[in-house]
């Protein structure tokens, strides 16, 4: 609770308190009097005029003192009767005073000075004026779908339709790792929300309404850049009709998926958990899409999730809308989304539009109801300590001026107008200036710190004495002088001791790793948000995976490829999920870097080395949870060699991307646009897989790139070592024609994907590991974004 003490005039403050018993000393500043009168400290300034028991202690005693004053009744009475504008001195004044009084009538109406709408528009300039002033976030948003846009539609160009599944899924999932960056600037958002919102200062619906409406001009952008030359570069039906369609249905799922995330960010005590619960969240989504697995696959159990998912709803609209065109006949367009396993009617479009509406307008009314009722503030305990008198009685103080002035312009530092002891109560400084001609003495309840800063004019652009110079030809330069000449004389001492092999840090490298690396290990340990929480989720993963293919067999094109799109689908979400957690881990750490680093403390090599040692145990643990869960569920191959190079391999991968999203920490300005950056990352790590878009059907122009990206060499590794060496025969149709071959051979001819290279791939993964780890360090060494 918050009260008044004291509203009026200023000149009649110091006789109100001493009406009260309270007088303010000589030496002794009215505003620290003021604060210290309120304080617990209170009873030090009793005048003796009212007995110590009855004088006001704690803020409401003041309060009800005030409150039966004669300053208060005619201020209320003032502020009753209105304002006359021939009492002020200019019309700004008396407007200023005329918004004050309705302000405090309307408070005696509402708790909020501003009704909904006006506060809610305040609330949208605000909210637009804090994405304004983060150009990097913008451009990198921009940039990032202009990049992923025209790669897609390289990648795509006029591809097969058999591919389109998996195209037009990537299309929308690539939204959702876009809107999981939401987490990140919701969460900077949310501490001053809580203590405004706690104030009063608006609703909370108006809000969570200004927060997601803001969002809007920034998606339409975004979806309409990436969209259009995806869609136009693709192949797909390139008529404006379906083209609106196609736009439509990303714009809406890009509003749902991004209230969703803002959703979670209101009910998450931390961004780690945050994060942690939109893993799980785009785990089922991606899932359950009608992609990994198709839906005619997907067991009863889990079918809900299959009707419940974001993605599977703009997935099959926008998979309808394209195979409804003319350019179809009809057994084609049966025959394709059959073969997709989408065997709804096109009325699904728009109920798929409606439905993805519906999901932003209840996710947001959502985020006000956890904004309003879910707090997760912080309040800072304070410890009562003895007060101590932290000058001595016989100190030195030292005071050094700005002098403004067209010659100070062009020179740095400042002037030195007095450097001395103190003395008991200022009273040797306060002599100094005395004994100057023309230095105005200190006034009675005067501050000698604020009278000293008075008499030397110091920032306050007025012209006085040049205190500097009187200082320079005074008794008490000379002395200072000839005293700091005997310190600075080199003593035979410190000539023996001293050392001519001089290093800017002073322990080995090997003493440095081992310090870092017991600090980072001790951060980690004490980061249960970080780590417990991938040691409890990644299980969690697996088991939702195995249950979903519970001891599928691998009998048909259909069971084939969907165990293909598990494994692509674990390597990459667990991939991402280390991509996205490590930066906010990485980001917070490398403030103390910078600042330890400049000071010489150690070099970059044994602390890049040292964010490696500290992640390797947890890495371990969680990867050996996850693949050893999923993996027996799915029941894969038995063989025990095959499990441990799947573990190996999988743990590559893996690491490989945290240690990229530690490089993206590291190398990028923020924490908000390192999250831009492993957006795109991991897209261009999907895209040139091998599963999205197979390598037998990229061309030659772009091919290369599936050498650059880590996920290519997992996952021909992985699928390879699992069923490249399956000789069970299948029935593979092409076009009216059907051929029986086995799955080593469909394997081969349709991914590329070959067992006797396996341990190419291996080192591979291992040459782009050595290659981050590289640049972490160059980075630390040669890039710095600390601003001072």
């Amino acid at each position: 609770m918050r009260y008044i003490v004291y509203h009026g005039p200023r000149t009649e403050i110091l006789n109100y308190f001493e009406g009260h018993g309270f007088t303010c000393p000589p030496r002794v500043d009215p505003a620290d009097f003021l604060i210290e009168v309120t304080s617990d400290r209170g009873h030090r300034y009793a005048n003796g005029s009212i007995p110590i028991k009855d004088l006001a202690v704690a803020s409401e005693d003041f309060n009800n003192l005030f409150c039966q004053s004669s300053i208060y009744r005619k201020t209320h009475e003032a502020i009753s009767k209105g304002f006359n504008e021939h009492q002020f001195d200019n019309p700004e004044a008396f407007q200023k005073a005329k918004s004050t009084a309705n302000l405090a009538r309307s408070k005696e109406k509402s708790e909020f000075g501003l009704a909904f709408v006006p506060s809610t528009m305040l609330l949208l300039n605000r909210q637009k004026l804090i994405w304004l002033r983060d150009p990097p976030l913008l451009w990198g948003k921009l940039i990032e779908a202009l990049i992923i846009g025209l790669v897609m539609g390289m990648i795509y160009f006029n591809v097969s339709s058999t591919y389109y599944l998996r195209m037009i899924f990537f299309s929308i999932a690539l939204f959702q790792r876009q809107a999981w960056q939401q987490i990140t600037i919701s969460f900077q958002l949310r501490k001053v929300f809580y203590k405004q919102r706690a104030r009063n200062f608006f609703r909370t619906i108006s809000y969570a309404i200004a927060e997601s409406v803001v969002q809007i001009p920034v998606n339409v952008v975004v979806s309409f850049v990436l969209g259009t030359f995806f869609y136009f570069m693709s192949g797909l039906t390139r008529t404006f009709e379906k083209y609106i369609v196609f736009y439509l249905v990303l714009l809406c799922f890009q509003h749902a998926i991004s209230a969703y995330m803002t959703m979670l960010s209101a009910l998450s005590p931390s961004i780690t958990v945050g994060q942690a619960l939109a893993s799980i969240s785009v785990s089922f989504f991606l899932l359950f899409s009608g992609n990994i697995i198709l839906a005619d696959l997907i067991p009863d159990y889990w079918i809900w999730m299959y009707w419940f998912s974001p993605i599977s709803w703009a997935l099959r609209a926008n998979m309808l809308s394209e195979f409804s065109s003319d350019r179809y006949t009809g057994v084609q367009s049966k025959t394709l989304l059959e073969s997709f396993s989408i065997k709804q009617g096109t009325g699904y479009i728009w109920f798929g539009v409606i439905v993805l509406v519906a999901y932003y307008f209840v996710f947001t009314m959502l985020n006000g109801l956890a904004l309003h009722f879910i707090r997760y503030e912080k309040y800072k305990g304070v410890t009562p300590k003895a007060m101590t008198d932290n000058a001595p009685e016989e100190d030195n103080v030292y005071v050094q001026v700005k002098t403004p002035g067209a010659a100070d312009q062009a020179s740095k530092g400042g002037y030195t107008a007095y450097f001395g002891d103190l003395g008991v109560d200022s009273v040797k400084m306060l002599e100094y200036f005395a004994s100057i001609p023309g230095t105005e003495e200190i006034r009675p309840q005067y501050n000698p710190a604020t009278y000293m800063l008075e008499v030397i004019g110091a920032g306050i652009g007025r012209d006085v004495k040049d205190y500097s110079v009187e200082y320079k030809n005074s008794e008490l330069c000379r002395k200072n002088r000839e005293r700091t000449l005997e310190l600075c004389e080199v003593s035979n001492e410190f000539v023996r001791h001293s050392t001519l092999n001089y290093r800017s840090i002073a322990t080995g490298f090997w003493n440095q790793l081992g310090q870092l690396s017991k600090k980072q290990q001790l951060t980690y340990w004490r980061n249960p948000q970080y780590n417990f929480m991938r040691m409890f989720l990644f299980p969690i993963f697996a088991v939702i995976f195995g249950t979903t293919f519970y001891q599928l067999s691998a009998a048909s094109v259909k069971k084939i490829n969907s165990h293909i799109g598990l494994i692509y689908n674990s390597m990459d979400f667990i991939g991402v999920v280390n991509l996205m957690t490590v930066l906010e881990v990485t980001c917070a750490e490398r403030a103390v870097f910078y600042r330890e680093r400049m000071s010489n403390y150690y070099g970059p090599l044994p602390y890049s080395l040292s964010l490696w040692f500290a992640e390797i145990p947890y890495l371990v643990v969680v990867i050996i949870l996850f693949v050893t869960i999923e993996y027996w569920l799915v029941g894969w191959s038995d063989n025990a060699g095959d499990f441990f190079f799947f573990l190996f391999v999988f743990y590559l991968y893996t690491s490989a991307c945290t240690y990229v999203g530690q490089w993206m920490s590291v190398l990028m300005p923020n924490e908000k646009v390192a999250n831009v950056a492993v957006g795109a990352l991991s897209c261009l790590f999907n895209l040139f897989s091998g599963y999205l878009l197979p390598r037998t059907a990229m061309r030659r122009g772009y091919k290369w790139f599936t050498y650059l990206m880590p996920s290519s060499y997992s996952l021909a590794a992985l699928v390879g070592v699992q069923f490249g060496d399956n000789q069970d025969i299948i029935a593979v149709t092409s076009g009216s024609t059907t051929t029986n071959m086995t799955v080593a051979h469909y394997i081969e001819i349709t991914y590329d994907f070959r067992p006797n290279r396996k341990y190419n791939f291996m080192v591979g993964l291992i040459v782009i590991w050595v290659v981050v780890q590289l640049a972490i360090y160059l980075t630390l060494k040669y890039v710095s974004h600390l601003k001072r």
